[in-house]
C-alpha cells in the first residue's frame, strides 16, 4: 500500500508539473499582444512620460487659474470656471471673470418677476422662462461666446458637426451634479422621489445638495446658474436653451406636466429619436436629459405629452 502511495504522488506531481508548466506558456503567448502595444516596451514608458506631461500641464492651468482668480479678485470681479469631459473623453475649459455685483442684481431681478396667477400653466412657464432669459441677455451671449470659441478649438464648426457640438456643450451642463430647487413654500432638507436633500445651496458630488427659497417659481436664471452651478431640470433646460439660441441653434425648454420634469429640446432635422416633443411652432424636437451624466440626443426620457414653452 505504501509503495502504491509513493507511486500515486510521483504521477500527481509529475501531473501537476505538466499543467503548471502549460499555464506558464499560455501566459507567455498572452503576453505578446500587450508586448507589441507596448506594454513591457518603450511604447509603455513613452505612454506614462505623455500622460504625465499631461498631468502635468493640467496642473500648471489649475495654479494659473488660482492665481487668476485672485488677480480678479483685487479688481472686484470673480473668475467662473467650468472644465469637464465630453462623450468621447476630450477635456474641455471654459472661463469667463464677472463682477462681484452682478448676482446680487440678478437675484433681485428674479424676485421681482411677477405674474397673472391666472395664466394657464404653459403660457405661465413660457413667460418664466422668457423673462429669466431676457435678464441674462448681455452676459449670455459672453457665455455663448466662449462654448463658440470652445468649438472652434476642436474643427467641429470647420468639419460640420452638428452633433459633436451640441454635445460639447450637452455634457458641460450634465456634469454639474444635480441641485435640488424650491420656491418659499418649501424648504430644505428635504425628500423627493425617494431620495434625502441636504440643506446645503450647491452643487454637492453626490448630487444631494438642495436651494430652498428661490422666487417665485424655483428656478435659477441662466446667469446665477453659470456662476453658483446649482440647478435642476428646468434651470438646466432654460441654461442650455440660452446658450443654443444665442449661438443660431434651434432649441427649446421642453416640460411634460404628466412627469413634472423639464428636458432641452433640439430640431430634430428629419432624424427620428427614440425621445421626442412637440413644438408650439409645429416642429419636432429630439429631447435631451440634462441632470445626469452620459444622456445622449433623443434617449432615456419618459412621458408623451412633452411640449415646448421656449423656443427660437
Amino acid at each position: 500500500m505504501r509503495n502504491h502511495k509513493i507511486n500515486n504522488d510521483e504521477y500527481f506531481f509529475n501531473r501537476s508539473l505538466t499543467v503548471y508548466l502549460i499555464l506558464f506558456a499560455i501566459l507567455i503567448l498572452c503576453s505578446f499582444p500587450f508586448v507589441k502595444r507596448g506594454v513591457f516596451s518603450s511604447e509603455f514608458i513613452t505612454n506614462l512620460e505623455r500622460e504625465k506631461a499631461l498631468i502635468d500641464s493640467m496642473k500648471i492651468i489649475y495654479e494659473k487659474t488660482i492665481e487668476e482668480k485672485e488677480k480678479y479678485k483685487e479688481n472686484g470681479q470673480q473668475l467662473i470656471v467650468w472644465d469637464w469631459v465630453d462623450f468621447d473623453g476630450v477635456g474641455h475649459f471654459l472661463k469667463i471673470p464677472v463682477d462681484t455685483s452682478l448676482l446680487r442684481k440678478t437675484r433681485i431681478k428674479r424676485n421681482l418677476i411677477s405674474l397673472n396667477r391666472f395664466l394657464p400653466p404653459l403660457k405661465r412657464a413660457t413667460e418664466v422662462y422668457k423673462q429669466l432669459d431676457f435678464s441674462c441677455d448681455s452676459i449670455s451671449i459672453i457665455i455663448a461666446n466662449e462654448f463658440k470659441n470652445e468649438i472652434k478649438k476642436q474643427n467641429y464648426n470647420k468639419n460640420n458637426h452638428y452633433i459633436k457640438s451640441l454635445e460639447l456643450i450637452v455634457t458641460a451642463i450634465q456634469n454639474i451634479p444635480y441641485t435640488l430647487v424650491l420656491d418659499g413654500n418649501e424648504t430644505c432638507p428635504t425628500s423627493s422621489n425617494n431620495r434625502y436633500y441636504k440643506n446645503i445651496c450647491e452643487a454637492c458630488p453626490n448630487g444631494d445638495g438642495c436651494c430652498d427659497d428661490v422666487g417665485p417659481f424655483a428656478v435659477f436664471s441662466p446667469l446665477e446658474f453659470f456662476i453658483q452651478k446649482t440647478g435642476d431640470c428646468d434651470t438646466r433646460s432654460l441654461f442650455a436653451f440660452s446658450v443654443l439660441s444665442r449661438l443660431g441653434i434651434k432649441s427649446a425648454v421642453m416640460v411634460s406636466f404628466n412627469e413634472g420634469h423639464s428636458v432641452l429640446g433640439v430640431e430634430s432635422k428629419g432624424r427620428s429619436y427614440d425621445s421626442e416633443g412637440a413644438g408650439l411652432n409645429g416642429k419636432k424636437y429630439a429631447l435631451w436629459e440634462l441632470t445626469a451624466k452620459g444622456y445622449r440626443i433623443g434617449q432615456g426620457v419618459k412621458g408623451n405629452d412633452w411640449v415646448s414653452t421656449l423656443s427660437n
